[in-house]
């Protein structure tokens, strides 16, 4: 009954069934949450910009009761993972400025980031930079045309599946490419690499050249900050044009 409420956008039974008590984090036999299985039923990817006010309601006042933003039972009970892998940045947004981890990882060890990247959303990828996420832990990836499963990181799938404008905006963001082995003449070099020669060199000479300064002062501070680094931006007393760089803006207004 509280999943059928809550997947009809019942709101008036929802807030009756939360005002008596009802858990909203149960969870079914597939693992999902009223919130995750209101989400999976009412948002679909390809129109994911159009996300019913009725769905938005319904997440506030599960938040409200108290509902656990971070559940972890399995991918399909926690929010931020449904939101990427229904590629609702609204979601993804909303999700993140209410402190969720960012960094959540499950058995597969697949997280936001990766799923967002296989999807290449860069809606959803630049919400989950904003807030810190991290680019270098792998997770399983399961590619259907190729038949196979591989152990990826977010900048190793991009490379591999020649999305090279998510591979330049990792780059920028802190990744460090000696985790790239082949740069370095360590195992074999992707074909996506092969094929575009001057994305290989670009990446050879990247590797090869040190941050400025300034670059490395930002990836520092930011790690410093932590998990929600825009919240905390916003209060330190620097100028604004410093504010803007510690949340990447002078690096997302390029992509």
């Amino acid at each position: 009954m509280r999943k059928m409420a809550a997947v009809n956008l019942n709101l008036p039974v929802v807030e009756m069934l939360l005002a008596a008590g009802a858990d909203p984090d149960i969870v079914d036999g597939a693992g999902q949450s009223p919130m995750t299985s209101a989400i999976s039923t009412k948002v679909r990817p390809k129109f994911s910009s159009c996300v019913p006010p009725d769905l938005i309601t319904l997440i506030v006042m599960l938040i409200q009761a108290g509902s656990n933003l971070d559940l972890g039972i399995c991918e399909f009970s926690n929010p931020l993972i449904t939101a990427v892998t229904h590629q609702a940045e609204c979601l993804v947004a909303l999700f993140l400025s209410h402190g969720v981890n960012v960094n959540i990882t499950f058995a597969s060890r697949v997280t936001a980031i990766l799923l967002a990247t296989t999807k290449d959303d860069l809606s959803c990828i630049k919400q989950l930079l904003y807030y810190n996420t991290k680019l270098d832990v792998k997770g399983n990836v399961y590619r259907k045309r190729r038949h196979g499963k591989y152990f990826f990181d977010s900048m190793e799938f991009a490379v591999n599946n020649g999305k090279f404008d998510l591979v330049k905006l990792f780059y920028e963001v802190g990744y460090n490419l000696s985790n790239l082995e082949y740069l370095f003449g360590k195992g074999n070099i992707p074909k996506a690499l092969l094929d575009n020669p001057e994305m290989h060199e670009w990446l050879k000479v990247s590797s090869g050249s040190p941050r400025s300064l300034l670059d490395i002062s930002i990836k520092n501070i930011r790690e410093f900050l932590g998990l929600m680094p825009c919240e905390k931006v916003k209060k330190l007393p620097i100028p604004t044009k410093l504010k803007d760089m510690l949340l990447l803006k002078h690096i997302f207004d390029i992509f």
